[in-house]
């Protein structure tokens, strides 16, 4: 039997719940320059959809308090944090954003 347990889940992901709850930039700068090296348009979408399922089956368990972190492309803010169906997720804004491209 479990009792109160806490993990944390440091992942890369995204999906459309998520994304609802979070608040971004115009990033009219950030979106030209990354047309102009790439030669793509940055999308938002969802990716890494097992996670998204992970977090789904964790919520069900009543005695785990889930904390998931998670880095997010154009962010207003340098840190977000919100709770939603009780998991608490912590997004922050990449500094060096090649690395996630």
């Amino acid at each position: 039997m479990i009792k109160n347990m806490r993990i944390l889940w440091i992942c890369h992901f995204s999906n459309s719940q998520i994304r609802e709850q979070l608040h971004f930039s115009n990033g009219i700068i950030d979106n030209a320059l990354h047309y102009l090296i790439y030669k793509k348009k940055r999308e938002k979408s969802d990716f890494a959809v097992w996670i998204s399922n992970g977090i789904a089956e964790l919520e069900r368990v009543e005695e785990i308090e889930l904390h998931v972190i998670s880095p997010h492309f154009n962010l207003k803010y340098k840190t977000q944090e919100f709770e939603q169906n009780k998991v608490h997720y912590h997004f922050f804004k990449p500094d060096n954003m090649e690395l996630l491209t």
